[in-house]
């Protein structure tokens, strides 16, 4: 009985959580898109010898060449898709076919580059916000490892800070993943 209820808590909590991204897909944008894209025009458009030289855009290909040769091929898949899309001129090229929504509508809420960031349906945070998150959740990680300073003790609030900074963090980059992940391994 116990474990059915487990299951039905899971179902409901993933049902709601899915439901919300779903609605949120207007508002999202990320400039993985416009580096992408980038990226596809470049090796659609030039040659090989042009791939890493290439500079009409910030978002140059820095990937090694068995990653450049995906975006060649899947370019000529997008190229059928969107012309538009592959045309090297066509910085921040936006479209519906595409992130649902236009890249103007709303500011992105994903950066490769540190900036602020408007939402479009939550609520704007601020740095103070996020600090003040950041540190109440890491003060019982930091309690523990001073009342009880053991090896073991130490290193989960390490882990347990690390994942305080990447939880609520103001700009945080997705590799910062590794910051407790590394100490878990």
């Amino acid at each position: 009985m116990a474990t059915s209820n487990s299951y039905l808590w899971c179902a409901t909590a993933l049902a709601l959580s899915t439901g919300i991204k779903v609605l949120l897909f207007p508002s999202y944008h990320s400039t993985d898109f416009e580096v992408h894209r980038n990226w596809l025009s470049i090796t659609n458009n030039l040659h090989i010898s042009k791939w890493y030289h290439e500079n009409t855009s910030e978002w140059t290909l820095d990937y090694p060449p068995f990653f450049a040769w995906f975006e060649f091929f899947m370019s000529q898949v997008v190229k059928l898709i969107d012309p538009n899309m592959v045309k090297l001129e066509n910085l921040e090229y936006a479209t519906t076919l595409c992130i649902g929504s236009v890249i103007n509508s709303v500011s992105s809420n994903t950066r490769g580059i540190v900036g602020n960031t408007e939402f479009g349906v939550l609520p704007d945070i601020e740095p103070s916000w996020t600090f003040i998150i950041t540190i109440l959740s890491q003060l019982p990680y930091l309690v523990r490892a001073w009342k009880n300073p053991k090896p073991n003790n130490l290193i989960a609030s390490i882990i347990g800070c690390a994942l305080s900074s990447f939880m609520f963090g103001w700009h945080v980059h997705e590799k910062a993943v590794l910051l407790y992940l590394v100490p878990l391994w």
